[in-house]
């Protein structure tokens, strides 16, 4: 009975993944333990306890670190991504601002590059920046089922070192991308469904140019990296410290 009652007679509440939307402010999940979340509004954004949206957390999610304002604000981020031009910068930036849409539609995010270009490492510092996880970054989903699952427990899909990417999986990629969903059959059931609904900001990575298709290339921004010279190059245990501590 009194399941009975919290189903059809109690409040129902919109539950979101990191990023929620209530009136005119957004308000960004931390993740933390004490299910903390940043207010932003166009006066501008404060941490608040007892935020009013709810949040669903993965055992992959990771929590934010503590916000804090600086004088360099965004340009700080420019040390630890690789691209080589400031117009390449500002498309990343672009794609981060993006991300905080409550609701999308996203573009997708494809980094390419030759080896010890850093694509992996730029990857996983521009999702730190948003939808922190453990792993950060995963292979390629077998099936379009797989995908969507995957978008219901991130908030952010980035995937590593994509060689080729089948038809109906570039079809899956640009529906997450814009708004889509999958219906299945319930388990334990013969006849019943089961419909999963998602739309996800998404990176992916490697060496080819993945943006060949037209679908996909009018929905992707598309950023070429360049190869790292030897002596510029730093341990991955550096940038990490470094990365954190900015």
């Amino acid at each position: 009975m009194l399941e009975r009652v919290a189903r059809f007679e109690g409040e129902t509440y919109s539950v979101s993944s990191r990023i929620a939307s209530i009136g005119r402010t957004f308000y960004l999940g931390l993740g933390d333990k004490d299910w903390q979340a940043v207010a932003i509004a166009a006066e501008g954004w404060q941490i608040v306890s007892h935020p009013p949206a709810r949040f669903r957390r993965s055992p992959a999610r990771q929590a934010l670190p503590a916000l804090e304002c600086h004088e360099q604000g965004i340009n700080l981020l420019r040390d630890f991504v690789n691209v080589d031009s400031e117009d390449d910068f500002r498309m990343l930036v672009a794609w981060v601002l993006g991300c905080f849409h409550p609701k999308g539609p996203y573009h997708i995010l494809i980094l390419s590059g030759e080896q010890r270009s850093a694509k992996n490492t730029t990857a996983q510092t521009l999702r730190d920046l948003i939808d922190p996880a453990s792993p950060s970054t995963r292979s390629t989903p077998n099936s379009e089922q797989d995908l969507v699952i995957a978008a219901t427990h991130n908030y952010v899909l980035s995937f590593d070192n994509l060689s080729t990417i089948r038809p109906m999986i570039a079809d899956a990629f640009c529906r997450i991308a814009t708004g889509g969903g999958f219906c299945t059959r319930k388990l334990h059931t013969d006849s019943a469904k089961v419909l999963f609904n998602a739309t996800r900001p998404r990176l992916r990575n490697g060496i080819p140019d993945q943006s060949a298709r037209p679908d996909l290339a009018d929905h992707a921004i598309s950023i070429h990296l360049p190869v790292i010279p030897r002596g510029k190059r730093n341990t991955l245990g550096a940038f990490n410290r470094d990365f954190a501590k900015a």
